[in-house]
């Protein structure tokens, strides 16, 4: 049975079927009737097809704990997939996991996003959590276990974190600067770490794929470089590189800023000969772990590696003005997904409608 609340100029209905409650809100009472008998009878559906099949009294964390134990894919990295299984082994100790797949509802998910929110967890972290439930139910529809995934509804409506405040200013990049320094009169320092940086944020990288990058990928002259592979853990055969980019192309060309060129040419080869041939010759770890170390030291507790890939991206659109032509750097295929990397400052802006 559906329930309807007029608010202002639009109604909100809720349907609870089974112990399973949704809501939504809708411009007219008939569109939210409409709704109301659709999502019944999908809801009726889905309850009699997770009642009569092998899923039975199967628990969330014994679903998630079933990924594990097979080893199903969650990630294309071996590194990423490990994160995630060790996301899995985290959310097993949660009151969530404790209830049963069959009744588990939309509400059930939005209750675990406000308490992690609750307990400090960033939207990010919350939206990985949620990613893995997500994977796992997934599956059980690929099986013709379930008809509907009660996490996509709650995951599409977490917003990922804004950067906007996270984007440094000069003199916080000063900051860093004069951390570096201080870090390399001790032995905790990284000689490629502040390369690396700088080269993020002018390329715009990800930090797996700039770890990837070999001397004969760059072309300084025409000012191009190719993306082929990305940084990996090490696999039994002791290769560090894997061949092919995050989204599955096998390679992609980035045209380089100056600054970026002039970066490059400046930059030390690696003495080891085994490691020449890469332009920042260290490990994923290594520069994670230095980088934590830089970021605490210069103060900037908020700021992540990612943070430079945005930094790039905004800058870029500030000096070519072209959304397609930031793209060709930071390689998105999605205009709507760059859009989330570039923050145009209001004075920026202010600044240009003066000129104009």
């Amino acid at each position: 049975m559906a329930t309807f609340r007029k608010r202002g100029n639009s109604w909100r209905v809720e349907i609870c079927i089974d112990g399973l409650r949704e809501s939504a809100t809708f411009d007219s009472k008939g569109a939210g009737q409409a709704w109301a008998d659709k999502r019944s009878t999908e809801l009726r559906q889905a309850q009699i097809v997770q009642t009569t099949n092998e899923l039975g009294q199967k628990t969330l964390g014994e679903l998630l704990q079933e990924i594990v134990n097979e080893r199903l894919p969650l990630s294309r990295t071996r590194r990423t997939q490990e994160a995630a299984e060790h996301r899995i082994e985290r959310m097993k100790k949660r009151s969530i996991c404790d209830k049963q797949v069959r009744l588990l509802t939309i509400s059930d998910f939005k209750a675990y996003v406000d308490d992690r929110k609750k307990e400090g967890v960033v939207a990010s972290t919350i939206r990985r959590e949620l990613g893995v439930v997500r994977a796992a139910f997934n599956r059980l529809i690929a099986k013709g276990q379930l008809d509907y995934n009660p996490v996509q509804p709650v995951l599409k409506s977490q917003p990922r974190d804004r950067l906007v405040s996270n984007l440094l200013s000069d003199a916080q990049f000063r900051r860093m600067e004069i951390a570096h320094e201080e870090l390399n009169s001790k032995r905790t320092k990284n000689p490629w770490l502040f390369w690396a940086f700088r080269l993020a944020a002018e390329t715009g990288l990800r930090k797996a794929e700039m770890l990837g990058l070999e001397w004969d990928d760059i072309d300084l002259e025409s000012r191009i470089a190719m993306i082929r592979r990305v940084d990996d853990l090490p696999s039994e055969d002791g290769e560090r590189t894997t061949e092919g980019l995050k989204n599955g192309d096998p390679e992609r060309q980035i045209a380089l800023t100056p600054e970026a060129v002039e970066i490059l040419l400046h930059m030390p080869r690696a003495i080891d000969p085994t490691l020449r041939e890469r332009v920042i010759p260290t490990s994923y770890n290594a520069l994670s772990c230095a980088f934590e170390r830089l970021r605490r030291r210069a103060g900037l507790q908020r700021f992540r590696w990612h943070d430079l890939r945005h930094m790039a991206a905004t800058a870029l659109l500030s000096r070519l003005g072209n959304v397609a032509e930031v793209a060709v750097v930071t390689g998105h295929k999605d205009w709507k997904s760059l859009a989330r990397y570039t923050h145009p400052q209001a004075a920026a802006v202010a600044q240009k409608l003066a000129r104009s």
